[in-house]
């Protein structure tokens, strides 16, 4: 047992030291949280600085209305869309040229163009240098909509403003309750969070199994297996290299989780509690469990594949037989959040191969019954169990095979007789 633990320290130590695990360990989260952060902040930025828009009303009807909508104040009291109202003359496009000059000498920012026959089609032009302003787009687009859909309706007899209270849209608030609590959520947010959850779990797997796999590949091309297979039991190598390379898998992802935590703190503080995407404590509990079993599940799977190749190319094809559970989980990601309680999510959870992702999703957006969870675990474990008997018989004769990589019939008979 001394001599696995040996094996644990020099695995993690070996991972640890390595600059890419330090840069994945803090950078990562980092620009993962500036990047969810930054943009809503920059939202919120004003820059202080009056549009000058020409308006070139064909109808000659909608520039008062429309001037008045966009009523909007910078902080400093100055309105922040200056209108000038621009008389078409006969030809459209001697008024486009001139207002295009203007654009081009800086004496505007950008000219709207309301035809005629705006009523009937429902089309304008908007024309600038700067047309990605969403924000300034879409507040001339509602006006003039609000504008033109009143004149619709007044055309016709019927008042806009009793239209538009008889017409309101039903706000649906979405409450949550968990344990006779009421806690307000949504779909955007299960969704969100529970996709999030999934794809940390998938993502760490893959590159720390990707790691148990070419540590076994490499310690076999470099004959070194042979040396320490001398003084170590099989087994006790394939758990000690598992259990080293977990141990710094953990460590990143609790630093992760951390951030994340931190995040949703600050988050709530600065943007209240209607945000699109949040960690709960409870949640990370549940992620802990089942990251912890999915990684040995899958680490072990790597192993055997690296103990059966002879060439990192050969392992690459066969990487795909563990990497399809996940994917599929992935893919079942929103039949999951919408159903979490049919019976595919329930035999989904179930089944050990698919049970750390759909589990993860089933109790972030509805937790299943303590059976359930309690069935999933203890499957899990067993299947661990059954893997890492049947791994150690395989890694016994595989790790000192060369020359060509174990067929199906081999490694059963290793198996059956190891």
């Amino acid at each position: 047992m001394n001599k696995m633990f040996k094996i644990v320290r020099r695995e993690f130590i070996e991972i640890v030291r390595k600059k890419s695990f330090l840069i994945g360990l803090f950078l990562v989260p980092v620009f993962v949280v500036a990047s969810i952060l930054v943009p809503v902040l920059l939202a919120r930025v004003d820059v202080g600085k009056q549009k000058r828009i020409a308006v070139v009303d064909q109808t000659g009807i909608l520039y008062r209305p429309l001037e008045a909508r966009l009523d909007e104040r910078l902080k400093d009291g100055r309105l922040e869309y200056l209108l000038e109202d621009v008389r078409p003359g006969p030809d459209l496009e001697t008024t486009r040229r001139q207002l295009t000059s203007e654009i081009n000498a800086g004496k505007l920012d950008a000219y709207l163009v309301v035809p005629a026959d705006v009523f009937e089609k429902g089309e304008a032009g908007f024309y600038g240098k700067n047309v990605s302003d969403m924000r300034q787009v879409g507040r001339l687009r509602s006006a003039l909509s609000q504008i033109v859909v009143a004149h619709r309706l007044a055309q016709r007899g019927l008042d806009p403003e009793s239209v538009r209270k008889w017409t309101r849209r039903v706000q649906l608030q979405t409450l949550k309750i968990v344990k006779g609590k009421e806690k307000k959520s949504g779909f955007a947010r299960e969704y969100f969070t529970s996709f999030a959850f999934a794809m940390l779990l998938y993502m760490v797997t893959i590159i720390y199994g990707i790691m148990v796999m070419r540590g076994v590949l490499e310690e076999k091309s470099t004959r070194m297996v042979e040396v320490m297979l001398s003084s170590v039991d099989p087994l006790q190598m394939m758990a000690g290299k598992i259990l080293g390379i977990g141990a710094a898998s953990l460590v990143q992802v609790t630093v992760w989780i951390g951030v994340g935590l931190l995040a949703t703190a600050y988050g709530r503080m600065a943007f209240g509690p209607n945000l699109p995407f949040a960690i709960e404590t409870g949640m990370v509990v549940y992620f802990g469990v089942y990251f912890v079993l999915g990684y040995f599940l899958y680490a072990t799977l790597y192993a055997i594949i690296g103990a059966i190749c002879d060439t990192e190319q050969d392992a690459q094809h066969l990487q795909i037989l563990v990497i399809v559970p996940m994917v599929l989980s992935l893919l079942a990601m929103t039949f999951i959040t919408r159903q979490p309680s049919a019976a595919p999510s329930v035999v989904m959870s179930l089944i050990p191969f698919f049970a750390p992702m759909i589990m993860i999703v089933r109790v972030n957006v509805l937790t299943p019954p303590w059976i359930e969870i309690a069935a999933s675990i203890l499957i899990l474990i067993g299947t661990i169990a059954g893997v890492m008997w049947a791994a150690a018989r395989i890694y016994r004769i595989g790790i000192l095979m060369r020359g060509k990589r174990a067929t199906l019939s081999e490694m059963v008979r290793w198996v059956r007789y190891g």
